[in-house]
């Protein structure tokens, strides 16, 4: 390219040249102008987003785009995970050589119980029993004055209420509901 064209081009992109040739920088400088006046008149295309959304549509109606399937997805993936959970379990059943019953208590899950370190554990059991009783909810006790575990299903509308007895204790309710201590007299923990 020659000099002459370069600086044309600088003139056009709007770069300063200060050696360009007087009549070749004015009919850059012109063609500029009329290049940037039009552009101004011209309103910026904008696709609105529901015309895309009909022009898709319109294909889906005539057969041109197929529509989308996300029920296959959804069955096949959850069809999976059951073959991967039985094959676990399975698995798992093989390799520990553990009995049905065994397996059926790992697979459902045992909760683990919080432990509150107490003087008196059987005594302690049957306060707490009394404080929630008030409430509706039933508290189940087993144990001796060593170790006493305490079950219960608190509703939701009680949570506060009960975790406010258990704040003593530094315990509170799980998230399901379920509260499972066990109280240990104290320096008779296994």
């Amino acid at each position: 390219m020659k000099r002459d064209d370069e600086d044309w081009f600088d003139v056009l992109a709007g770069r300063q040249v200060a050696a360009a040739d007087t009549a070749t920088k004015q009919e850059a400088l012109a063609l500029r102008a009329a290049v940037l006046k039009m552009q101004d008149k011209q309103p910026a295309r904008v696709i609105k987003i529901d015309a895309v959304q009909r022009f898709k549509k319109r294909l889906q109606d005539e057969g041109l785009l197929a529509a989308p399937s996300r029920n296959a997805p959804r069955w096949m993936a959850m069809a999976a995970t059951l073959v991967i959970c039985g094959g676990l379990v399975m698995m798992l059943r093989e390799q520990t050589g553990m009995q049905q019953d065994e397996a059926a208590e790992i697979s459902r899950g045992a909760p683990n119980p919080q432990v509150v370190m107490v003087k008196q554990a059987q005594q302690e059991a049957k306060i707490l029993q009394q404080n929630l009783a008030p409430l509706g909810i039933q508290l189940h006790i087993q144990g001796d004055a060593e170790l006493s575990t305490v079950e219960a299903f608190v509703p939701a509308d009680q949570e506060q209420k009960v975790n406010a007895m258990l704040l003593p204790y530094q315990k509170t309710v799980g998230s399901d509901g379920h509260l499972l201590l066990e109280f240990h007299a104290q320096g008779k923990r296994p």
